[in-house]
Parts: C-alpha cells; sequence; structure tokens
C-alpha cells in the first residue's frame, strides 16, 4: 500500500440513491477502494426515490430512507458516512408546476424544512441542513421571491439547532453572496456554518464574506482554487443517476485525484488534512 494511501479524503456533498441509483449503496465501495475515508451524503429529491405524491410524508420518508442509507454505509464500510438533510429547491419549483398555489406550496416547503431541523435536532449523524437554497435556473419573480423566503426560513431553523447549511444556488458573484449573507444575517445564522456546494473555485470571493466554498473536484479546480487560498472543501455532486451514471463525479475519482495531485506535490499532506479533515470538523462540529 503507498503511503499516499493513508491520506484523509472527504467528499464533502455526493448523493446516492438506494432506491432507483446507478450504482447505490456500491458506489461507497468504489469510494473505498479508491481511498476516501469521510463522504457527507446529501438527500435527492422526493421523486428521485419514486415518491411523486407532495405531502408532508412525502418528505418523511425521504429523509428516513437517506437516514438509513448512512446508517447502513456506516456499519458495512470502513469510513465515517454523514448525513445531509432537506428539501432542494427544486422542490419548491415541482409544486409550482403542479399546481399548488405559491401560498400552499410555501405551507409544505416551510413543513418540510421543520421536519428536516426536528429530524436532525441532537442527531449527530446529520451535519447539516440541504442543499436548500434558491434555484440555478429562470423562474418567475414570485417564486425567487419565495425561494429566498424559504433559504432565510431554513437559515433560522438550522441556526437554532446548532447545525450547518449547505446551500444551492446560482453561480455566485458578489452582489448575490452579499444577498446569501444578508438573510443569513437577518435570520440570525452564523456565516461560519455556511457552506456554497458546487462552488466556483475563485475562493477568495466566498471567503471575503466568510461564507465556505464546496468546489468540485476537477484538478483544474483545485489548482486554481490553491492559487487563492486552501480555506475550501471538495466535492464530487455524484447524482447517482442512471441517465448519467458518472455525473457529476463518480465517487471514486475524488480520492484519486487528492492523490494524484500529492503524488505531483500540488496538495502537501498538510493541505489535505486541512480540506478534508479540519475544515469539516470545524464547520460541522465533528470530532476531527
Amino acid at each position: 500500500m503507498s503511503h499516499s494511501m493513508s491520506l484523509n479524503i472527504t467528499d464533502n456533498h455526493a448523493h446516492i440513491n438506494p432506491i432507483k441509483g446507478a450504482k447505490g449503496i456500491k458506489a461507497v465501495g468504489d469510494f473505498v477502494n479508491s481511498g476516501g475515508t469521510m463522504l457527507m451524503l446529501v438527500n435527492l429529491m422526493t421523486w428521485h426515490y419514486g415518491i411523486h405524491v407532495p405531502t408532508l410524508k412525502s418528505f418523511t420518508r425521504m429523509y428516513q430512507i437517506h437516514l438509513d442509507l448512512v446508517r447502513r454505509i456506516n456499519q458495512e464500510y470502513a469510513i465515517k458516512a454523514y448525513a445531509v438533510i432537506g428539501p432542494h429547491p427544486s422542490e419548491l419549483s415541482n409544486l409550482i408546476r403542479k399546481g399548488f398555489s405559491y401560498s400552499s406550496a410555501r405551507r409544505l416547503m416551510i413543513r418540510a424544512i421543520d421536519e428536516a431541523c426536528r429530524i436532525a435536532s441532537g442527531n449527530d449523524l446529520i451535519i447539516a441542513i440541504g442543499e436548500v437554497g434558491r434555484p440555478h435556473y429562470r423562474v418567475s419573480k414570485e417564486e425567487w421571491e419565495l425561494a429566498n423566503e424559504l433559504l432565510g426560513y431554513a437559515l433560522e431553523r438550522a441556526a437554532e439547532i446548532g447545525k450547518a447549511v449547505q446551500i444551492h444556488m446560482e453561480t455566485p458573484t458578489e452582489s448575490s453572496l452579499n444577498e446569501i449573507v444578508h438573510i443569513a444575517e437577518k435570520h440570525g445564522m452564523p456565516i461560519s456554518k455556511i457552506v456554497i456546494h458546487h462552488a466556483t473555485p475563485d475562493i477568495k470571493l466566498y471567503r471575503q464574506y466568510g461564507l465556505w466554498p464546496s468546489i468540485v473536484a476537477k484538478e483544474d479546480n483545485i489548482i486554481k482554487a490553491l492559487r487563492n487560498s486552501s480555506e475550501f472543501l471538495v466535492e464530487t455532486d455524484y447524482l447517482d443517476d442512471p441517465q448519467r451514471p458518472g455525473a457529476v463525479m463518480s465517487l471514486s475519482s475524488l480520492p484519486r485525484k487528492i492523490r494524484r495531485l500529492y503524488e505531483r506535490g500540488i496538495l502537501s499532506r498538510s493541505i489535505i488534512n486541512k480540506i478534508c479533515r479540519e475544515l469539516p470538523s470545524a464547520i460541522y462540529g465533528i470530532a476531527p
């Protein structure tokens, strides 16, 4: 076994679908065999699990499927897996598309956030609420305003239960990140507990606001990010989608890329430790 095999390697944001996935739980084996040691798994959308009736019970069922999966991974594999739960902003779009009024969609989304927080409260296996936020695609002004209101509510509830938040948003700019910070401050959420998922490698853009960027772990992204700083997290955003089997990146690719950059001298052991161990520990409040 090479010396680099003993590195701590964390995937900060990935999805596994035990019901309808391309690989399901078997993808964890690929991650482990490639040298991965810690996995932050985020639930998908209700319909990905074959749940098509939009009710509060649907969200509860989704969270339970996801938690059962994470518990099983911890029992069956020699890694540490954690859960991130919450309603994705496209759940709101789906409700509106299904004919829900804005007020009834708002009501159900608030209950879905409350349910995620109820389940997460005091549960050390659940490290964050997410991915909550706003659409990365065009929507009506009403939906956009409602998405922002729901993001504020999710941040407020997460702060109350002492959990971090993983945010899904459009491609960030100074003004959009400024808006996120403003929403967080208004709702009492510590900025130091906010992770921007699928972030760009311009680390300074996020860190000037105190936000944590989680970048897709492509080699050029990591190299660009390192030119700025080592204050970022890495993720695959693996989707486990049968229609797009390796999207966004496969689970095995992140450990391989980290190890390759280590062997090339681009990533040092201390930087890998910071990105994959120290920062997740500080942000999520987990044992290093």
